[in-house]
């Protein structure tokens, strides 16, 4: 018998009884080797005492979806601050992630494709239930002894391998798989169907390590085929996971880079300690964003955090993040090594993990997705002034390393062409001498010809009639209120206005006056500066044309002093603090301005 065998057939025969999510509770001389908390610290999620009134609101939210308007965002979560009821959220999630609407859009016929699976695993000599014998070792000889499998339309067997490896591995103390009985083999096959099916659905991503968990997660809340297309939603959409699961990790490596971005600008302290002890984010960052926290161990928190990433996406994956970063800090920067630290980024305890601990920091921990857009910016165009310092480098290098014998064989080369007109002024004084002239100083036919030319367009030029013509003005010369521009110019400011990048965060309407002048060049107008000459309207004005530097970190620190901010309950009147109205917003330059005193 297998290892990990024997391990699954001791751990079930210790099993106490299972928790209300299904986990099992072990007798307490023995431990697996990653336990699960059972303590949960929020009672309506496991007793479900949601009241009346929080359940037909749920009702009426879930009926009515297709008639919602903007409101029902901050309606949506404003119901699942008080937790989601069990037998809602199979619904709640199919609705999020519109897996109805991409399975009636998809040629993808889910009963078809699954014959043709179980056609390929009689081919192999395996099943959907498991592998016999070394049935697995020759799993990886199969495409090279026989070409039929290597048809389009088949999965590769290495992925096949790697999915049947992982079956045991994925929640091996849950009831659903746990063990060799007939739950749990049911279970496993019902994730190798919902996997291998979407490595058949699109093989370009196949199968990738970190999926069982996702869609082991779908399976203990809905049916195999409603977990299939809610899985294909989750991997395939921007809003989601797209891109974290393909060969390069492109993705998740960019967000690695942001989370650590933010990570030095929300904890410094914590940041630069990690950084001496050489933990790179990307180490624990990885299992955290792939598996969507599915390996915390409190169930009920790891319900919410799906709720929540479901209902705003990838944000939330960052929200979650920087809060377990908060939660911990003061845990993190009392450790002195990296391999203690490392660990306890990878296996967080249940005490940063419990409900009332964790959710109420992801409450309290904002993040939009412009700050996201705008750090990738910024981490791009790092990356390409790097690139560009590195070519300079290498130049440079090549330049002082040259060889010289090549550089002595050019010296001799340069010297040795002779220089017919010597000065630039003698050259522009050439222009305007006549053909016969240049001809007999030396000059060549060709160089001739070309000089006559340009002679011959001069003088048109000069001769030609000048009525109707207006003088070109410069930029500088054109006053706010003056209507002429050239063709050119007009074209020039017109490019300037299209060649906008995405972190753009001023705009010209933003002021009042007359303003119909457009720089050629981008300037950047203080809001503070403005304000105090009477420019400014309103700082919380959308933006819509530039009046800053296109570098990205110039734009991402101006929309970070441009992004409003909640008032300060000293700051409202006594009308706004008393509503349950959302509080209005300052600009930052208000909430560095000293507080007066109530009278």
């Amino acid at each position: 018998m297998p290892k990990e065998d024997k391990v699954n057939v001791d751990a079930e025969g210790r099993v106490q009884c299972f928790d209300e999510f299904g986990f099992a509770i072990f007798e307490k001389d023995f431990e697996p080797e990653n336990p699960r908390c059972h303590d949960y610290s929020y009672s309506i999620s496991i007793n479900h005492e949601h009241s009346a009134k929080e359940v037909g609101a749920w009702k009426r939210l879930l009926t009515n979806w297709d008639t919602l308007d903007q409101r029902f965002h901050t309606k949506l979560q404003r119901l699942m601050r008080n937790g989601v009821p069990k037998h809602f959220r199979c619904t709640l999630w199919k609705n999020l992630l519109g897996s109805e609407s991409l399975e009636k859009s998809s040629h993808f016929s889910y009963k078809a494709n699954l014959v043709a699976i179980r056609e390929q695993m009689v081919d192999l000599g395996i099943s959907e239930y498991g592998a016999e014998g070394n049935a697995l070792q020759a799993l990886s000889e199969a495409l090279k002894t026989n070409n039929e499998l290597k048809h389009s339309g088949h999965v590769d067997v290495n992925h096949i391998r790697q999915i049947l490896l992982d079956l045991d591995r994925t929640y091996p103390t849950h009831n659903l798989y746990m063990g060799n009985g007939g739950p749990a083999r049911e279970g496993k096959a019902s994730l190798f169907r919902v996997l291998s099916l979407y490595a058949r659905y699109n093989p370009t991503i196949g199968y990738c390590q970190g999926m069982s968990y996702i869609a082991g997660m779908l399976l203990m809340h809905m049916e195999e085929k409603d977990a299939f297309w809610c899985f294909a939603a989750l991997i395939e959409r921007q809003k989601y996971l797209q891109g974290y699961f393909d060969d390069k990790l492109s993705r998740i490596q960019r967000h690695a880079a942001v989370f650590e971005k933010l990570m030095k600008q929300r904890f410094p302290q914590l940041s630069e300690h990690i950084e001496n002890h050489g933990l790179q984010p990307l180490m624990f960052v990885t299992p955290w964003f792939m598996c969507l926290f599915t390996n915390l161990t409190c169930w009920d928190t790891v319900l919410a955090i799906w709720d929540l990433i479901l209902v705003d996406g990838v944000t939330t994956i960052f929200q979650v993040g920087l809060a377990i970063m908060k939660v911990a800090e003061s845990r993190l920067l009392a450790t002195d090594s990296l391999i203690k630290l490392l660990p306890q980024m990878l296996h967080l305890s249940n005490e940063i993990v419990q409900y009332d601990t964790l959710l109420p920091a992801i409450w309290e921990t904002h993040i939009e997705k412009w700050e996201i857009h705008s750090l990738q910016a910024v981490i791009q165009e790092e990356k390409q002034l790097k690139e560009r310092q590195s070519m300079k480098r290498r130049h440079k290098t090549d330049q002082e390393y040259s060889s010289p014998v090549v550089a002595k064989r050019a010296k001799h080369n340069s010297e040795s062409v002779p220089t017919r007109n010597g000065s630039v002024l003698s050259k522009l004084t050439n222009m305007f001498v006549s053909t016969n002239e240049t001809a007999e100083t030396g000059g060549s036919t060709d160089q001739s010809k070309s000089l006559a030319h340009m002679r011959v367009a001069y003088h048109r030029h000069r001769n030609s009639p000048r009525k109707n013509i207006t003088r070109r003005r410069s930029p500088r010369s054109l006053g706010a209120g003056s209507a002429l521009r050239s063709p050119g110019l007009a074209k020039q400011l017109e490019s300037n206005r299209k060649n906008v990048s995405p972190c753009e965060v001023a705009n010209e309407n933003s002021f009042q006056g007359d303003l119909s002048f457009s720089f050629a060049t981008p300037v950047r107008r203080s809001p503070r500066i403005a304000r105090l000459h009477g420019l400014l309207r309103d700082i919380n004005t959308p933006s819509e044309k530039r009046l800053v530097s296109s570098k990205a970190s110039v734009q991402h620190s101006f929309k970070m002093f441009h992004t409003p901010t909640p008032l300060r309950k000293s700051q409202r009147s006594p009308v706004q603090s008393n509503s349950t109205a959302s509080p209005s917003f300052a600009s930052p330059e208000l909430e560095l301005r000293p507080m007066q005193k109530l009278q």
